[in-house]
């Protein structure tokens, strides 16, 4: 037979405020990316530990660390912005996103952390990678 009449439109409604929702998700994230305002490095970093999507959580990262760099670089000691990094390198989920977000804030606080990596033989071959690169790439004793 086919399917019920209607079932068809619930599907494609479904899709489309899926689609709509990422579209929004973007459109937010584009903006937290314009903010020059150091407040939104803590906006980010609290919305990022709030996510409980592991994709949407590394992007925020993502985002973090590029900023961290730049306009947003007074607060890399906030409370709220050290909290995220920990959890960033704490989750093996989010822990690529992580590593370099730790090193950009070029804190040896995470030293440590980051040889950890580095040294570890068990752990995933693209996390070692990354905590070398991101030792490499910075100015370190």
């Amino acid at each position: 037979m086919g399917d019920p009449p209607g079932r068809g439109l619930a599907a494609t409604d479904s899709n489309h405020a899926e689609a709509r929702h990422a579209e929004l998700q973007q459109a937010a994230d584009d903006v937290l990316a314009q903010i020059t305002d150091p407040i939104g490095a803590i906006a980010l970093a609290d919305m990022a530990m709030s996510l409980r999507d592991p994709i949407r959580k590394r992007q925020m990262l993502t985002t973090l660390g590029r900023r961290l760099e730049g306009p947003w670089r007074a607060v890399v000691s906030d409370s709220k912005v050290l909290a995220a990094i920990a959890a960033a390198l704490n989750d093996p989920e989010t822990r690529l996103a992580g590593i370099p977000l730790a090193a950009g804030t070029g804190d040896p606080r995470w030293v440590g952390t980051l040889m950890n990596f580095v040294l570890d033989e068990k752990a995933d071959a693209e996390v070692r990678v990354a905590a070398v690169e991101v030792w490499v790439g910075s100015s370190h004793p």
